[in-house]
């Protein structure tokens, strides 16, 4: 009984930590199971191919960057998001970079 006891203070301990992360890091799930936003945050989550095309870039060249760590993604391997504050911000020194 002792160990049960143990057991259950342990899984309370737990499920507190877990209440507490969740109410400092809110996120809302969209309908096909990935991130789409952070509500404490106006910036909206794109996902490898959104970023993509919002860069204007092939795929070879994502994972160079990626690579050059010029592409910084965010979520669980295999299930890259970028903000698009983020990927405007990388846009916009391209875009000066190459004026000159």
């Amino acid at each position: 009984m002792k160990r049960l006891d143990l057991l259950i203070e342990l899984l309370q301990a737990i499920y507190t930590i877990l209440q507490n992360y969740t109410q400092t890091h809110p996120r809302v799930i969209a309908p096909h199971g990935g991130l789409e936003e952070w509500p404490n945050n106006s910036k909206r989550l794109l996902s490898k191919q959104e970023a993509m095309d919002y860069l204007g870039i092939t795929e070879s060249t994502y994972y160079r960057w990626i690579n050059d760590n010029k592409l910084r993604p965010r979520g669980a391997p295999g299930r890259d998001h970028y903000y698009e504050n983020d990927l405007l911000a990388l846009k916009d020194r391209r875009r000066h970079r190459e004026r000159g």
